[in-house]
């Protein structure tokens, strides 16, 4: 009998800007152990959409045109924010992940540069990307040493022309080979033994449902921390980064 493919869904949105005028910037949002568990939650999380979705539209309710905008984050309520983050916490199928990063422990200099902010994006992604995985390892729920294919699903946003192969090199480099950054004299051994199939894109989030619901979750992790003391852990977020 043929072995089920191990297949991990990550789906990632951002919240807050790089730049000293904002407290911290989160890069986040849902992630699924597998197909079956992705699409329950999909089917739950669309339901609560379909039910609220005209509240929070501008047409007029008697000239509806039927394309409904995107709801996001920010153009509802917290009452609304509360729900969709408490779908996410309560679910026996989603689990939530999110990297905080604190702008005053950026230097100026990276936060001037387009390309340079652009980078340390990628790297922010790709650590939490890797904790996931290693989490998973650690609860066996993946097999290190079998294939795993890993669809990563990011909400598209300026950044530079090479930002997609960048990171998705960066990924396979490292969870595959390892890597040595020698300017610390530090070496972080590969974590996948089997082969990964990576099947990285940014999509516009209008078209992808739960890139939607990452919106909801990484905006409330944003604003949650943007108040409270640093490197503060939230028992909503099962993965949790801090830089």
């Amino acid at each position: 009998m043929e072995e089920a493919e191990q297949v991990v869904y990550i789906y990632m949105d951002d919240s807050g800007r790089m730049s000293h005028a904002d407290r911290c910037c989160s890069y986040g949002g849902v992630y699924f152990k597998n197909r079956s568990d992705r699409d329950n939650f999909k089917r739950h999380y669309l339901d609560i959409i379909k039910e609220s979705k005209c509240s929070f539209c501008d047409q007029d309710k008697m000239n509806c045109s039927r394309n409904c905008p995107e709801i996001k984050s920010h153009s509802t309520n917290t009452k609304f924010r509360r729900r969709i983050v408490n779908l996410i916490k309560n679910s026996q199928y989603a689990n939530s992940y999110a990297t905080t990063v604190y702008t005053r422990r950026i230097p100026s200099e990276v936060l001037r540069v387009k390309h340079s902010r652009g980078r340390r994006a990628d790297y922010y992604q790709k650590r939490v990307i890797k904790e996931i995985i290693k989490r998973l390892i650690t609860e066996k729920t993946i097999d290190p040493y079998k294939p795993l294919k890993l669809i990563i699903r990011i909400d598209e946003s300026p950044t530079a022309t090479d930002g997609l192969y960048r990171l998705e090199e960066s990924i396979i480099e490292e969870f595959i080979y390892g890597i040595t950054n020698f300017d610390y004299g530090c070496t972080f051994p590969p974590i996948l033994f089997g082969g990964l199939k990576l099947d990285l894109k940014y999509v516009d989030s209008k078209k992808e449902t739960l890139v939607q619901a990452s919106d909801f979750l990484i905006g409330y992790v944003n604003a949650a921390l943007s108040w409270r003391p640093e490197n503060t852990k939230l028992n909503f977020v099962d993965v949790q980064l801090f830089f």
